[in-house]
C-alpha cells in the first residue's frame, strides 16, 4: 500500500477532574472521552523523496505547515524512529476541527497518522500495541484514546489508562460552539487550583455513577448534576464569554452543557433534535463556529 486516506474524529469530555500533579510534571486525570461525528481528513502517501512533508489546509489563520508547528510531524517522526524506518512520506491534513478548542483535534490527527503509517509500512498493530501506546502517550494525554477503536472510555492516569464502555442511548443531538477563541492547555493548567483529596474522591464517585447511568440507558437530563469539568473554574473567570455560551446553550433547552477539555468549545446535549437545530441557528448568528453532531 502506497497511499491511504483516513478520517480523524473529534471528542468531547463528558467528565473531567484533575486528580493531582505527578512527580514527572504531568497530571492525573479522571475523565470520560466520547468520540463525535466531526472529522478532519488525512491522507498519507509514500514518495520518492526522503523525509516527512506536511501540508495543511485549515480554516483558521494558524500556520501549521512547518514541522515545529504541527503535532502530526512529531507523531510521524517518533513512529519512524521507534520502528527504525527511513521516512519518505507526504502527509496532507484538511482541518475542520478547530485548534485550541478542547475537542482533541491534534491528538486525533496524531493517532490517525500512527495508524495510517502502520498500514502503509505493514506494521502489525496487535504485535506492536505496546510500542504504539508508548508513542501515543508521549505525544499527548488523549492520543491513546484516539488510537483505540472505542467510542466511549473512562480514562485515568495521564489519559493513557483506558476503560471502554458502551452506552444504551446514542440518539442525542449535540451542539458544539467554538467561540473562535483558542485556549491553550498550558494556560488552563496555569490558572487551575488543584482540588483536595476529598473533592477528588467525590468526583470519582460522580464519574462512576455517570458511567453506570450511561450504560443502563438513563437520560442525560436525569443525570445533569453528574457531569463536570474542573477546568471551568480556571477558564470561566478569565474568559467570561465562554461561560455565557454555556448558559446560553442551557437556555435553549440542552439536557446538559459543559466546556470540553481545557476549552474553549462548549457543547450541549439535547434529547430533542429540533431543540438542538434551533439552538445551532440562534448561536450561529454570533462570532462562533457551530457544529450539530452526534456520538459515534
Amino acid at each position: 500500500m502506497n497511499k491511504i486516506k483516513l478520517k480523524s474524529p473529534a471528542k468531547v469530555n463528558l467528565f473531567l477532574e484533575i486528580a493531582g500533579k505527578r512527580k514527572d510534571g504531568y497530571h492525573d486525570l479522571i475523565t470520560i472521552f466520547a468520540k463525535i461525528n466531526v472529522f478532519d481528513n488525512i491522507s498519507i502517501e509514500k514518495t520518492a523523496f526522503k523525509g516527512i512533508t506536511i501540508r495543511v489546509k485549515n480554516n483558521s489563520n494558524l500556520r501549521l505547515n512547518k514541522p515545529k508547528d504541527n503535532i502530526i510531524y512529531s507523531a510521524a517522526l517518533k513512529f519512524f524512529n521507534e520502528f527504525k524506518i527511513k521516512p519518505n512520506v507526504k502527509i496532507r491534513l484538511e482541518k475542520n476541527i478547530p485548534v485550541g478548542a478542547g475537542l482533541g483535534g491534534g491528538s486525533a490527527n496524531s493517532a490517525a497518522v500512527l495508524l495510517g503509517l502502520c498500514r502503509i509500512y505493514d506494521i502489525d498493530l496487535k504485535k506492536n500495541r505496546k510500542k504504539l501506546a508508548f508513542i501515543a502517550a508521549s505525544i499527548g494525554a488523549d492520543v491513546p484514546f484516539f488510537l483505540s477503536e472505542y467510542s466511549f472510555c473512562v480514562a485515568r492516569g495521564i489519559g493513557d489508562k483506558l476503560y471502554p464502555f458502551k452506552i444504551q442511548k446514542k440518539t442525542y443531538s449535540i451542539a458544539i460552539v467554538y467561540p473562535c477563541l483558542p485556549v491553550s492547555t498550558k494556560t488552563a493548567y496555569s490558572n487551575l487550583k488543584l482540588p483536595s483529596k476529598k473533592e477528588v474522591a467525590l468526583s470519582n464517585g460522580k464519574c462512576l455513577r455517570l458511567v453506570r447511568g450511561l450504560k443502563s440507558g438513563r437520560g442525560i437530563g436525569e443525570m445533569k448534576d453528574l457531569p463536570m469539568n474542573r477546568f471551568e473554574e480556571a477558564i470561566f473567570p478569565k474568559y467570561g464569554r465562554i461561560k455565557k455560551l454555556k448558559n446560553k446553550i442551557i437556555s435553549f433547552g440542552a439536557d446538559m452543557a459543559m466546556m470540553s477539555g481545557s476549552g474553549s468549545s462548549v457543547f450541549g446535549i439535547f434529547s430533542s433534535a429540533k431543540a438542538a437545530r434551533d439552538a445551532v441557528k440562534q448561536i450561529s448568528r454570533g462570532k462562533n463556529r457551530v457544529f450539530l453532531t452526534k456520538f459515534l
